[in-house]
């Protein structure tokens, strides 16, 4: 039996099939499956059996782009005939879906302005996407809409998992049949700036040009009347930008628009440069800057280049381009920003443009530090040694500085460091989850030492929305939270407790779905068991929160108390906290934490536990802290105790019966061990640490500080109009101790700093952590064709002296290069890659457990042509012990 369908049919007509088969049939049968439900469905009968026969269906918009139909029947003996046939529907005429555009140019301080008119059918939903034409070139890019790629893209969604044999006409479409009949069976075959998100411009004499983005347009809306608009500012780049869009309605289904759109920015006199995405600390770069005249001839002034003796003039004829070549150095680690300003002979400016450029550590940084913090309640003069320990000896260590700062808060932070604090990937559900939790706790934290701007606000919040809608990746249908998303679909139960504790918190910063949180705790709720404990059946990425079951419970508890939806869930929480207070427990970081669970409910056992818990306090020096023992098998000891410690510090303030000096001690502690030395990469554990601090700062008596501080003939005045500014002092890099003279009243904190680089090991070396105690082998080798480079990197794990399923391993690449395309083949299902920072780094998230050695291939392309490959680095990082990380060189 076979079907015939020569033609692609129209959602507005009929179907019309012709059924041939070699034996006669009397009844027909058919089901039509749309998108994984059924759209079609029927039966052909006839009193004489035949071998030829017609069937016809009305289409409907539901069944676009194609519909998988099945037509079968069944003998008299019981034997079933069937045929699979794709119906495919051709595009609607293209007047049911039109996009146009309209410039609105303002005056010389404002950027040209676009809308965007549509026209469609009533109530459709209409998406656009606008790239920049230079990023469609490149042969990694896929970034377009065509009918082509949109109907691949739902085939791969509609495929069945199970195998089928191709002679399996119901297995084809997705379709378990389960029947006394029976088959002949014939064999088995086997991505804004903040500038674009807004209107308003600066008021300078002309536009600073600083928004260059790869993706324009990322936009959507409903067509309630068929039409709608949508209006964007034009971004920075001298480009020819391609728009393109879809439309999907009830009458005429999926339509892609016919020819994309050509929207062409350009500038009489215009400035380019030619430098790296990312350069190394202190790398010196040939840069080129470059004067475009597209207009008449014109003398024009060039000004801001770095490391130029003078500003040059140069004459543009028609059509003329002229290079300025560059020295570019990056003297700190984060962002450079460029800034070139072209003025004519009269000094008006003619364009102006901004450039950042991410700046990588060359190495390793290494940092120790001392920090102490006094509080004097009254007038008090007294001297104070700060002393560090060198670092170990290495010839390598290079571009080295010593630093001294002082503050009149109880945490040694500038906004630089908070920075460095947020920003993180957000490749994985666990890296996105935590730079939420940053962005959140940091906007608290400044807002609660009032330090917190109009515009850090406006950036905090927009963080924050970036991260709540990047976290809807990791959610799969059941409502849990998958660290892997659908690529992995294991939805975990601490990833989960955490999502939704998170969110609870967000929403009072962002509009959050409420089903996303109630789906959240009725799917822990499911997760229960008997004994009011909870059980991790995924990956186990932080292995001394997740692998204990009191502290998976408790960090569980989180997520259930203290919210609105409490109340639905009294069984759970009560069955769970009794079993949290029966349990004797011997870790302090689980004991602390739990503690401090029991306190925000004030029940009757917390007293008791505080108790235990301050009897485990350690003191040492000018420090007060709590720490796990050093018998317990941890892979991060160091993780353990500054949670341990911040947990407990929240629990004593509880309490409001600690001594104040006592929990400064701790605080210090905090400081030194959490956000001092080279502790800059984010944890949850210093996510708590800041709430921690933060509710210190809270209950500390508010004395203006009035402190005169002198070191090395420098003097410094700590008072009440300064006492968020963070004031430094840069000493000879000799100094390991100094002595500081204090006079007056208030509460500092002052800080010793000695930081230097340590280049990376090299690429074929065994390398020992003894903090995690974990053995890796790392080899590394080049290709190379004319511009391209490929390194195969491989990695072996002796995962038995690991406790940690998950492994981070980032790669940046040397100056100049940029990612191509990525395999698309995965190792396993736990696997994550993730291109960050223009194409200038990729994170792989690895089960080193799963697979203990594996190759992974990068391949990049020199897109700036250097002279000689600047080199990169390879991180390897536990995902459970951030801050210690061994580096090798990539060449």
């Amino acid at each position: 039996m076979r079907i015939k369908n020569w033609k692609s049919q129209n959602v507005s007509g009929n179907i019309r099939l012709y059924l041939r088969s070699n034996v006669k049939i009397k009844r027909i049968f058919y089901i039509g499956y749309c998108r994984r439900t059924v759209c079609a469905k029927g039966a052909l009968v006839r009193d004489k059996g035949t071998n030829r026969g017609n069937i016809e269906i009305a289409a409907n918009p539901r069944m676009a782009p194609h519909m998988k139909l099945l037509v079968f029947t069944v003998k008299e003996d019981g034997k079933i005939l069937s045929t699979p046939v794709i119906v495919r529907f051709a595009s609607v005429a293209l007047d049911q879906f039109k996009v146009t555009w309209t410039s609105k140019s303002g005056s010389k301080k404002q950027a040209k302005q676009l809308s965007f008119s549509i026209n469609s059918e009533k109530g459709a939903f209409v998406g656009l996407l606008g790239v920049d034409e230079s990023i469609r070139l490149k042969a990694s890019s896929d970034n377009d809409i065509t009918r082509q790629k949109m109907e691949r893209a739902m085939q791969s969604q509609e495929d069945s998992m199970a195998l089928w044999s191709v002679y399996d006409s119901f297995g084809s479409v997705g379709v378990v049949l389960l029947t006394d009949g029976y088959l002949p069976n014939v064999g088995f075959v086997p991505h804004f700036s903040s500038r674009s998100l807004s209107d308003h411009e600066d008021d300078d004499e002309e536009t600073v040009r600083q928004d260059f983005p790869e993706t324009w347009i990322w936009d959507s809306l409903t067509a309630a009347n068929g039409m709608g608009t949508i209006a964007k500012r034009v971004p920075d780049t001298m480009t020819t930008w391609v728009v393109t869009g879809f439309s999907v309605g009830e009458e005429h289904g999926l339509v892609i628009l016919n020819e994309p759109l050509h929207l062409k920015v350009k500038k009489e006199v215009y400035t380019q440069l030619h430098v790296p995405a990312a350069i190394k600390r202190y790398q010196e770069i040939d840069a080129l800057c470059l004067i475009h005249n597209n207009g008449n001839e014109v003398n024009v002034t060039v000004e801001g280049l770095p490391n130029l003796s003078r500003n040059p003039r140069l004459f543009l004829a028609k059509g003329a381009t002229e290079k300025i070549p560059f020295k570019l150095v990056g003297k700190h680690v984060g962002v450079l920003k460029v800034k070139v300003v072209v003025r004519n002979i009269n000094g008006n400016i003619v364009d102006a443009m901004q450039l950042p450029i991410t700046v990588h550590p060359d190495g390793e940084v290494k940092m120790v530090e001392d920090v102490r913090l006094v509080n004097y309640q009254q007038n008090t003069s007294e001297n104070i040694s700060l002393t560090m320990s060198a670092l170990e000896a290495n010839p390598g260590c290079s571009d080295a500085e010593v630093v001294f700062s002082v503050v009149g808060t109880i945490v040694n932070l500038n906004q630089f460091d908070l920075e460095r604090l947020i920003a993180t990937s957000y490749g994985n559900g666990e890296d996105n989850l935590l730079f939420l939790q940053m962005a959140i706790t940091v906007y608290e934290y400044l807002a609660t030492t009032k330090d917190l701007s109009e515009g850090r606000k406006n950036q905090l919040v927009g963080y924050m929305e970036i991260a709540y809608q990047q976290h809807l990746r990791f959610r799969l249908d059941d409502g849990s939270f998958s660290m892997f998303g659908s690529m992995r679909k294991c939805g975990g139960t601490w990833l989960t407790a955490a999502s939704v504790e998170t969110l609870l918190k967000a929403t009072a910063y962002l509009s959050v779905d409420s089903s996303i949180i109630t789906d959240g705790l009725s799917w822990l709720a499911a997760q229960s068991q008997d004994d009011g404990s909870f059980k991790e059946s995924c990956t186990i990425a932080q292995p001394h929160i997740q692998s204990n079951g009191v502290s998976l419970a408790s960090s569980v508890m989180f997520a259930f108390i203290g919210n609105k939806f409490s109340h639905q869930y009294t069984d759970v929480i009560n069955k769970t906290i009794s079993m949290l207070a029966r349990e004797q427990i011997k870790d302090v970081y689980v004991l602390a934490k739990t503690t401090f669970l029991l306190s925000m409910i004030q029940h009757q056992s917390w007293n008791n536990m505080w108790d235990q818990l301050n009897k485990l306090a350690k003191e040492k020096d000018v420090y007060r802290y709590w720490g796990v023992e050093e018998q317990v098998e941890t892979p991060s000891a160091k993780t353990r105790n500054q949670g341990a410690t911040a947990y407990a510090l929240l629990v004593n303030l509880k309490k409001h019966t600690a001594n104040m000096d006592q929990l400064l001690r701790v605080a210090q502690w905090i400081q030194q061990n959490s956000f001092a030395n080279e502790q800059w990469t984010p944890s949850f554990e210093k996510v708590v640490a800041l709430r921690a601090l933060k509710a210190l700062h809270d209950e500390l008596p508010t004395v203006v500080p009035s402190m005169n501080v002198v070191v090395e003939s420098h003097k410094l005045q700590v008072n009440g109009s300064n006492r968020e500014l963070l004031q430094t002092v840069a000493l000879e890099n000799g100094f390991r101790n100094v002595e500081v003279s204090l006079t007056g009243t208030g509460l500092i904190m002052m800080k010793l700093s000695y930081r230097c680089t340590i280049p990376p090991t090299s690429e074929e070396s065994t390398i020992l952590s003894p903090k995690t105690n974990g053995l890796a082998a790392v080899n590394i080798k080049k290709r190379q064709h004319h511009q391209q480079l490929e390194w195969s990197i491989c990695i072996s794990y002796r995962v038995f002296q690991i406790r940690c399923d998950m492994a981070k391993f980032s790669i940046y690449l040397p100056t100049g290069l940029m990612l191509l395309e990525q395999p698309t083949m995965r190792h396993n299902q736990t696997t994550s890659v993730f291109s960050l920072e223009h194409n200038t780094r990729l994170e792989l998230i690895y089960d080193i457990r799963k697979m203990p050695f594996f190759c992974y291939p990068v391949k990049a392309r020199n897109y700036f042509h250097l002279e000689r490959l600047q080199r990169g680095y390879l991180k390897i990082c536990s995902m459970d012990a951030k801050d210690n990380c061994p580096v090798y060189t990539l060449y």
